[in-house]
C-alpha cells in the first residue's frame, strides 16, 4: 500500500523491519538507524521509536518533509554487538505539488 506524504506535513513513517521473515524489535538490536533522505534517526538514543507491535516509527517533522520531493532514498542499519547490517535501499515518495492537498 502506498501512502502519499505531502510536503510540509508531519507524520510518523511506520517501517516494518524484517530479517529472515521475523520482525526486528528492540530486543533484537543494540542500535538501529533509519535514514530518509539526509535525515537519520536512531534507537535507543534518538527520535526513532517502536510502536510495541511491529513498526519502527520515523518521526518526520514538517521542516524535514518540505526539503523532500519525489522519491526519496531510505535505508535501515541494524547494529547488534560487533555486527552491522544494512537493508537494501528503498524509497519514500513525497508529493511535490505546488498547491498542496487541499485544492
Amino acid at each position: 500500500m502506498t501512502k502519499i506524504i505531502y510536503q510540509g506535513d508531519q507524520y510518523y513513517i511506520p517501517l516494518r523491519v524484517r530479517r529472515g521473515g521475523f520482525v526486528i524489535t528492540p530486543a533484537d538490536v543494540d542500535e538501529i538507524k533509519v535514514a530518509v533522505g539526509g535525515n537519520i534517526q536512531k534507537y535507543p538514543d534518538g527520535d526513532l521509536t517502536f510502536d510495541g507491535s511491529e513498526n519502527w516509527l520515523f518521526s518526520l517533522r514538517s521542516d524535514m518533509s518540505k526539503s523532500m520531493v519525489g522519491q526519496t532514498p531510505a535505508q535501515v542499519q541494524i547494529i547488534k554487538g560487533d555486527t552491522v547490517q544494512h537493508s537494501p535501499k528503498f524509497t519514500v515518495e513525497f508529493d511535490g505539488s505546488l498547491f498542496g492537498r487541499d485544492m
